[in-house]
């Protein structure tokens, strides 16, 4: 049986907060990695919470892609890709503003 395509555009929805997700937890990572080996750039202490910051968006949207994806009923999907989209977005506008930030920070401007 074929699924709605709607239901599968917000499933769709879901699988890109979760590449946010992905993506913001390799970034944080290799930044630390960076940091630890020394050849990164020099980021001041205070500074590292503003890396965090996505993740107060985009780790909810994580757990609530988790559920859109594994409801079996579409009034639960529906329900939840509003929420996983807000996330999403969220989360990305603030880590674009965050990194915009940072670099900001490392030019002394």
């Amino acid at each position: 049986m074929a699924e709605d395509p709607a239901v599968t555009l917000r499933k769709v929805v879901g699988k890109f907060v979760l590449l946010f997700a992905g993506v913001w937890l390799a970034m944080l990572f290799a930044v630390a990695v960076a940091a630890v080996n020394g050849g990164g750039p020099k980021i001041p202490l205070i500074n590292w919470g503003t890396l965090l910051l996505p993740g107060c968006a985009l780790v909810p949207g994580a757990f609530v892609s988790l559920r859109l994806l594994r409801a079996p009923d579409i009034d639960r999907i529906k329900e939840l890709w509003v929420k996983s989209a807000l996330f999403g977005v969220a989360g990305f506008v603030v880590g674009v503003g965050s990194v915009i930030a940072l670099v900001q920070v490392q030019k002394g401007g």
